[in-house]
């Protein structure tokens, strides 16, 4: 099969140190209050790698598409304070209008064509796991988790693996091999690949599905073989993807550290399995040189 990208290594090293750099020491972007993952601020009075973090986790997640994440945490913090029945399986589960009025009215999330997916999962979650989540993951294998995650509805091989890291990010399981756990890859990622070089294609359209799995092959393969961290290396760039590197604003040189590598400026949409790009030449920054 003729290949429709490449990488290259020695970009992808250079942006991903810098980077990683960048995160631990707080600089640019990274030194800004709302520099997570929304996932990861708790609502008020949640224990850290509790029962209850794990299903604030579990349900949250199962949204987190066509919104934007931050807004959606929000809400969900919102409903927690509010609405705790929400995050109650056995509870949720025989409210089913109740549910339904808060996804709509509350969460704001207005993608769903009904509420089965979600209470499907909290009656499977009640029936084989008493209702935590935790118990998913009882045997520490992250693939193995990943393989069970995956049962329920919502929860493809991207989300399923956020879910995944997310437990693990709050404290809530550990893993013996939680180096083997794949990375999301969202539309931040690859429109970042693509600006800073590490992914090439001259092609205007690719298939989402091949762009995806060969991005987080690559990265994954290449922050092993290089002892990098891959976890904090795909926050990161989520961080970089959502706040500074967008369709509408590019605020580069003020909060990017990346923004010397970037030699594209990049925006993108889906549409019926594919992702169509937009690529703009853009200069690097002058002097800066690749590792």
């Amino acid at each position: 099969m003729k290949k429709i990208f490449k990488f290259d290594e020695k970009r992808a090293f250079a942006v991903i140190t810098t980077l990683l750099d960048a995160k631990k020491n707080k600089k640019q972007i990274f030194a800004r209050a709302d520099a997570l993952q929304p996932y990861s601020i708790l609502p008020k009075g949640m224990e850290r790698g509790s029962k209850e973090h794990a299903l604030y986790l579990f349900a949250m997640m199962f949204f987190d598409h066509n919104i934007k994440s931050d807004i959606l945490y929000m809400n969900g913090r919102k409903v927690f304070e509010k609405e705790p029945l929400f995050f109650k399986p056995n509870v949720a589960i025989n409210l089913p209008s109740k549910v339904d009025e808060i996804i709509k009215n509350d969460l704001h999330y207005k993608f769903l064509k009904g509420i089965e997916g979600f209470l499907d999962n909290y009656r499977k979650l009640s029936r084989e796991y008493d209702g935590d989540p935790r118990e998913i993951f009882n045997e520490k294998d992250v693939i193995r988790g990943l393989k069970e995650i995956q049962k329920f509805n919502g929860y493809g091989p991207g989300l399923g693996s956020q879910l995944v890291c997310s437990f693990i990010e709050g404290e809530i399981v550990d893993f013996k091999n939680k180096e083997d756990l794949p990375p999301k890859i969202d539309i931040h990622d690859i429109r970042i690949s693509i600006g800073t070089g590490i992914l090439k294609t001259k092609k205007k359209k690719i298939h989402k599905g091949r762009v995806i799995s060969g991005l987080a092959d690559f990265y994954q393969r290449f922050c092993r073989e290089k002892s990098l961290d891959l976890r904090a290396f795909d926050s990161a760039l989520w961080i970089l993807g959502s706040k500074v590197c967008t369709k509408k604003n590019y605020s580069c040189q003020l909060d990017c550290p990346i923004e010397g590598y970037c030699v594209k400026l990049v925006s993108s949409y889906y549409e019926d399995g594919f992702i169509h790009l937009d690529v703009n030449k853009k200069s690097p920054q002058p002097g800066l040189k690749l590792k």
